[in-house]
């Protein structure tokens, strides 16, 4: 017999994240779903996604303005 089920996904999840929200962060999540058509799980991952780039480039941005006053001493 050959394999049953879903074929596996080449970015699978493994991982699952509980977490509380108000009611007004539950709007907003909703809101989000809603305008874009995603599910809240995207919305969720797509959220993830654009703040960690907003902190690295920060982290980086402070990293270099280091650099730099290491440099000038």
């Amino acid at each position: 017999m050959g394999k049953r089920g879903r074929p596996l996904k080449a970015d699978k999840r493994d991982d699952s994240y509980r977490f509380r929200l108000n009611a007004e962060e539950r709007q907003m999540l909703t809101q989000i779903s809603e305008w874009t058509e995603q599910p809240i799980a995207a919305v969720i991952r797509t959220a993830l996604r654009a703040y960690y780039e907003t902190v690295k480039s920060e982290k980086n941005t402070q990293f270099n303005n280091l650099e730099e006053e290491n440099a000038e001493n």
